[in-house]
């Protein structure tokens, strides 16, 4: 994959001299997605995995909830811009229409509300975990998630894009992927999964953003339950996660690990 990036000839100055230098810049461009004609994002988005892109995302909002959900995708792919249609089953179909609904009903959180009561309206449509399994190996993540920038080849050589990876219990690797959006990466890489079949395998999502409410909310349509980051949460995201049993991990550079909720599956 190439075209996630081009090349700008940039004035560097530096003390006493100044010069030009090619500098690799990350693309942004627009991404259009439906499911069945409905609209469901605009994202801003590095050029690549268009399709997991529109796979994760509708993962993540809770419309597909199998591989067989899935029936096609229909669309009009350039270099300028995309748009992605998904034909769907009938259950997703009825799914999409009641977001799409929801969405153009949906009225401001109630004037005065607290942390704790914005984060029980946003969980009040995701299922909780009901299990603390799996139990994984605290080090073995710990580790994983403080490699993830030597992991990077879009941001190593662009430096500005994003990162997720997704693990199965043992913590072996099922997808990565880079974007210059946090949650346009997490998409893809959960469309990743999704599309091969492997979901009933993901277990760990370790991002290189900080975790905010709708990785929680993605996740947790997505059925994984640990999430590790290298940056700390949002207040929501921990508000959210704790009523949702979701680990909320957080790896530090010398060695430990902050756990904001769901500790019983580090182990």
């Amino acid at each position: 994959m190439t075209d996630f990036k081009r090349t700008f000839s940039i004035q560097r100055i530096d003390p006493g001299q100044t010069q030009y230098e090619d500098l690799e810049l990350i693309r942004e461009m627009p991404l259009t997605i439906s499911v069945e004609g409905i609209p469901m994002a605009t994202a801003m988005r590095t050029p690549g995995f268009e399709e997991a892109q529109a796979a994760g995302l509708c993962l993540g909002d809770g419309i597909l909830k199998t591989r067989e959900d899935l029936v096609a995708f229909e669309g009009d792919m350039n270099q300028t811009s995309a748009h992605l249609n998904l034909k769907v089953r009938e259950e997703a179909r009825q799914r999409v229409e009641a977001l799409a609904t929801e969405r153009r009903m949906e009225e401001p959180f109630p004037s005065g509300a607290d942390d704790e009561a914005i984060a029980s309206l946003l969980c009040s449509r995701i299922s909780s975990f009901k299990e603390t399994a799996p139990v994984i190996d605290r080090l073995k993540a710990h580790a994983h998630a403080q490699a993830i920038w030597s992991k990077q080849h879009i941001h190593r050589i662009t430096r500005s894009a994003h990162a997720t990876f997704i693990f199965d219990k043992d913590l072996n690797e099922l997808s990565m992927a880079e974007d210059v959006g946090r949650h346009n990466a997490l998409d893809k890489a959960l469309g990743k999964v999704f599309l091969e079949g492997k979901m009933p395998l993901a277990e760990v999502v370790i991002v290189s953003c900080r975790m905010n409410k709708d990785v929680v909310r993605k996740c947790a349509n997505a059925g994984i339950s640990i999430v590790f980051s290298i940056s700390r949460p949002t207040t929501l995201a921990v508000l959210m996660a704790r009523q949702l049993n979701l680990t909320l991990a957080l790896s530090t550079r010398d060695g430990g690990v902050y756990v904001f909720s769901g500790h019983d599956r580090l182990g």
